[in-house]
């Protein structure tokens, strides 16, 4: 089953600041932690699956207490975009124009950051895949 997270049918004749309206912002979380954590959210540090609620981030995405070490966590802990200021719907916005090989100043542009930061985040994200790629190996 595929995630739907556009609005409206057909996002090709938008730009990407349009294309921003028209992102879901639940869909848009369920997509990412399909991304992020294939395997399901849990505990980077243990490992473990077991959790309670725990508040929310100042981006509204809901916190987590791991049952079994304590660490508090959530879909955006230890991965690239761990202490990011982009919200679920920037960081989609942005996934999908690096895959349209979008230039990082219009990444940029229609994220709100600026070129050096869509660089770094760039190479955060492809070391990111490469250390997924050696472990699954």
């Amino acid at each position: 089953m595929s995630v739907k997270i556009f609005k409206g049918l057909d996002p090709a004749p938008y730009t990407p600041s349009r294309l921003l309206t028209l992102l879901d912002r639940p869909a848009c979380i369920e997509w990412l932690l399909g991304q992020l954590h294939p395997g399901g959210l849990g505990c980077a540090i243990c490992g473990a699956t077991s959790k309670t609620g725990n508040g929310k981030t100042e981006k509204g995405l809901p916190r987590y207490l791991c049952g079994g070490c304590g660490i508090t966590y959530n879909l955006f802990s230890h991965t690239p975009w761990s202490g990011s200021k982009l919200g679920p719907r920037r960081i989609v916005l942005f996934m999908f124009l690096l895959g349209q090989d979008a230039h990082p100043a219009e990444i940029g542009e229609a994220v709100g950051l600026d070129r050096t930061t869509v660089i770094t985040t760039c190479r955060r994200l492809a070391a990111y895949r490469m250390a997924g790629e050696e472990t699954s190996a």
